[in-house]
């Protein structure tokens, strides 16, 4: 069963990083955590593991690098995984040239994460958007471990669907 879990993509129009210690199976945390922004990116608040409290809320730009787990990878375990979402030109075309750029770099630095620490990749697609851009499924097919995860409509990690989302059901089946 996966303890935590990465969420890493661009979701609609925006782009999501998140690290949250969650449970494939129970998904008893608060879901409250999931933030809407006013510019339309998501991001997560990050708990303070040792109290186990919300720590305070961070701009949106915060949780747009990998490196808040890639320096500290202490708190990296057998039991993570990462969800690589919706990085489809589809959903690309909609940002600049330069943002795509940054985005796309950010998650070869998640994907070579993975590689170098054994990191189970879930890559989920919206169906009749496309594949998931040339330059990541080049390095995703490269990973040991992959799965790829076709959702069928546009419920990716709305609040009130999360816990019922075909990504989370298809990670319980794995776990």
């Amino acid at each position: 069963m996966f303890k935590r879990l990465l969420l890493t993509g661009v979701a609609a129009a925006g782009f999501i990083l998140a690290s949250q210690k969650i449970s494939a199976i129970s998904f008893d945390l608060n879901l409250e955590t999931y933030l809407g922004w006013s510019d339309a990116r998501v991001a997560i608040r990050e708990y303070n593991e040792k109290k186990l409290q919300l720590l305070e809320e961070q701009k949106a730009e915060n949780f747009t690098s990998p490196l808040c787990f890639d320096q500290s990878p202490r708190k990296t375990s057998s039991n993570l995984a990462v969800l690589l979402i919706d990085m489809q030109d589809g959903f690309l075309e909609n940002i600049s040239p330069k943002e795509k750029q940054v985005e796309i770099s950010y998650q070869e630095d998640v994907l070579d994460f993975c590689d170098k620490n054994n990191i189970p990749v879930y890559v989920l697609e919206y169906a009749g958007q496309g594949n998931t851009t040339s330059t990541l499924r080049t390095k995703y097919q490269q990973l040991g471990s992959t799965r790829k995860l076709i959702k069928s409509h546009d419920d990716g990690f709305m609040k009130q669907t999360l816990p019922n989302s075909c990504a989370i059901l298809v990670l319980k089946e794995f776990c």
